[in-house]
């Protein structure tokens, strides 16, 4: 597996653990469901710049950039992924 396929992996199982976060968790943050909470919720907690689904067409995702090394990039995710688990 390469490593773009490897980082679109692990970001595709990181938002499905965020995207089934508990309601009253987001609420505590003052967000809701939905790709804009989720990026101001990552740019705040975890200190990861994602951008929003919903200019794209698509609430339910998030876009990533991998224009960067790879030590950004599994940094970024590991941060994420402590990230989830929180909210989980």
């Amino acid at each position: 597996m390469t490593a773009t396929y490897d980082v679109v992996a692990l970001g595709n199982a990181i938002v499905d653990v965020i995207a089934q976060a508990d309601d009253a968790f987001l609420a505590h943050q003052g967000l809701v469901k939905g790709s804009m909470g989720l990026t101001e919720l990552l740019l705040t907690e975890a200190k990861v710049a994602v951008l929003p689904g919903i200019p794209f067409g698509a609430d339910g995702y998030l876009r990533l950039s991998y224009a960067t090394s790879m030590k950004n990039i599994t940094g970024g995710m590991d941060r994420i992924e402590e990230f989830a688990k929180k909210v989980k």
